[in-house]
């Protein structure tokens, strides 16, 4: 097994990310593993992006650019059939790897033969390279990892901030077998969760806790405005998607057009759960002694502001 050298796909999937793409690219052809496919898949940018990728000449790149914008999905979807490696992973167009993160997954993959998927730990960055998040403890094992996604929403076993799906490495046939990500979450945040669910409850995963991947959180980017809430569906998707999996265990696909009425009552629900929520932390801010002492404080300005 110590002998096996894989090929490994790198999907690489860009959307107007000419600041950050050359860095990316870059972090994946001087990887300490060698035997890459590295996929760009192009999704329409309206920027620079698929200029400097033509830039680059390596002979394992092979190069799949999209016409009309498919918000990912619908272009990371087109292309998976078509890598031609034993293993694939990604590396979104913003982000970047330590030079050994393929090395170190591969590595895992020789040592267990049964293992479907292997996570990496990460870290998230700013627009200036300032370090912003790091997770404490992360899930490595596969049934502390199992434990996460099966149960995902519930409390204590949250998965967002601990574990990140873009940092996966898995056999293809597993990811094949998902058909990809589902159409349902065409332009929602949360698309990978209930992919890697499906792949997770059935086969042995692990994580290198060491931050191999690295996040940049960049300004208007989607994972930026879902994580403000500026992206309203980011607002209860946890919820649905808490509610898919629960379902699932429970032999119901939510997401099969038979149960469409039954999927619409559970949104319902959890945009009903999200706003009580909001306005639960609303209700606990308004207690608490920094909005009180603001509220002093503004108080005596007004009354400055009368006396004018």
């Amino acid at each position: 097994m110590d002998s096996w050298q894989p090929l490994v796909s790198v999907i690489l999937p860009c959307y107007n990310v000419e600041k950050y793409i050359a860095k990316a690219v870059q972090s994946i052809l001087e990887q300490t593993y060698e035997n890459l496919e590295v996929v760009f898949v192009d999704d329409a940018s309206l920027d620079g992006t698929r200029n400097i990728l033509d830039t680059f000449t390596d002979k394992r790149i092979v190069r799949y650019y999209f016409e009309e914008n498919r918000r990912k999905i619908g272009a990371v979807n087109e292309v998976i059939p078509l890598c031609k490696g034993e293993l694939i992973c990604f590396q979104d167009g913003d982000d970047w790897s330590e030079v050994d993160r393929i090395e170190k997954q591969v590595s895992a993959f020789k040592a267990n033969p049964n293992l479907g998927i292997c996570f990496t730990g990460f870290e998230i960055f700013d627009e200036e390279g300032v370090l912003k998040h790091k997770p404490q403890v992360m899930p490595a094992t596969d049934l502390e990892i199992k434990n996460a996604f099966l149960n995902f929403g519930k409390s204590g076993s949250d998965i967002k901030g601990y574990i990140t799906c873009a940092t996966m490495m898995v056999r293809k046939p597993l990811l094949e077998k998902t058909k990809g990500y589902h159409s349902y979450f065409f332009g929602k945040p949360g698309e990978d969760i209930f992919l890697v669910y499906q792949i997770v409850k059935q086969h042995e995963s692990v994580a290198i806790t060491k931050a191999l991947y690295k996040i940049v959180r960049s300004t208007g980017s989607f994972t930026d405005d879902q994580a403000k809430g500026i992206n309203i569906k980011s607002v209860y998707i946890w919820n649905v998607i808490s509610k898919l999996i629960a379902h699932d265990q429970a032999g119901v696909n939510l997401l099969d057009p038979e149960n469409r009425e039954l999927l619409l009552e559970q949104e319902l629900i959890s945009c009903e759960e999200a706003l009580r929520a909001t306005l639960e932390d609303v209700n606990n801010y308004k207690m608490s002694t920094s909005y009180k002492v603001g509220k002093i404080i503004v108080k005596q300005f007004s009354f400055l502001k009368k006396l004018k």
